[in-house]
């Protein structure tokens, strides 16, 4: 279709109406085709860490109002269940 049309409907004499064409929004993002895979797993792993630290914090927060210094008691725990979280949708594996 043309660059200039974004929605193409067609209406009947009964007042239905329906799409037919509807252009994409947005940009398209710019990588070649070798760089396309590392690309895609570069964006996976920031992904994943911004939910490693996102979790961390949470976690963090909470223990801080458990028990005196529950934040340093819980850390290994806590550590190790946001790092399960973020590797769960990092999907290596």
């Amino acid at each position: 279709m043309a660059a200039f049309l974004r929605q193409l409907t067609l209406i009947d004499n009964k007042g239905g109406a329906r799409t037919i064409y509807k252009a994409k929004s947005g940009k398209r993002k710019k990588v070649s085709r070798l760089l396309s895979p590392v690309e895609s797993g570069h964006f996976r792993l920031l992904k994943a860490g911004n939910i490693f630290a996102d979790e961390l914090l949470g976690r963090y927060k909470k223990s801080r109002t458990k028990p005196r210094d529950g934040w340093l008691r819980h850390f290994p725990r806590d550590f190790m269940n946001a790092s399960r979280k973020a590797s769960k949708k990092l999907e290596i594996f």
